[in-house]
């Protein structure tokens, strides 16, 4: 009997812990608009996405991971200007 209560005890416990780590690693920051917030994901190589204008256009920015030295980002635009 002690067997099966420590087994529904600490299985459940290590199966919220996966979830709960898979949840935090995959995280990303929505800076919206904050090109400072964005810019310190960025530093930090941190997940995170931000809305940016160019020229009355819309790009996504994203930080997407570290590989090796690098930041992988990707930039997608949105929107273009229709008077361009």
């Amino acid at each position: 009997m002690k067997k099966n209560t420590l087994y529904n005890v600490i299985f459940p416990i290590l199966v919220i812990l996966i979830i709960a780590t898979g949840v935090v690693s995959n995280y990303e920051k929505n800076c919206y608009y904050s090109e400072d917030c964005f810019d310190q994901a960025f530093y930090e190589c941190s997940k995170a996405k931000v809305t940016g204008y160019q020229n009355d256009n819309t790009f996504e920015y994203r930080v997407l991971k570290q590989k090796e030295n690098s930041c992988i980002v990707n930039i997608k635009l949105i929107k273009v200007n229709p008077e361009r």
